[in-house]
């Protein structure tokens, strides 16, 4: 969005395709762990449960610096759908669209 000068970036950021592959890859390590075998060596399983709980730290803590949404944006947005209705002004999903 542009407006005046000031300049406005939208960036949707879905979570839950990372969330989903990361709980699949852990559900598979505890399988591997439960039916392991003498070639199977302990410090590969070990480096991998690290590597996943590293993965799964970066990932909580990026979704904490991501902006939340304000609950009490209600009346706002019904203002701006309204207006949306009479005069054609563009609201927040038009920008996201």
């Amino acid at each position: 969005m542009l407006s005046n000068d000031v300049w406005r970036i939208a960036v949707v950021v879905e979570m839950e395709p990372y969330e989903e592959a990361l709980s699949i890859i852990r559900g598979d390590l505890l399988t591997v762990e439960e039916r392991k075998q003498e070639f199977t060596f302990n410090s590969e399983l070990k480096l991998i449960d690290t590597l996943l709980t590293t993965l799964e730290s970066n990932l909580y803590t990026f979704k904490q610096i991501l902006p939340k949404l304000d609950p009490r944006r209600g009346l706002i947005n019904f203002g701006g759908a309204m207006l949306k209705a009479l005069f054609g002004t563009a609201v927040d999903y038009d920008f996201f669209a």
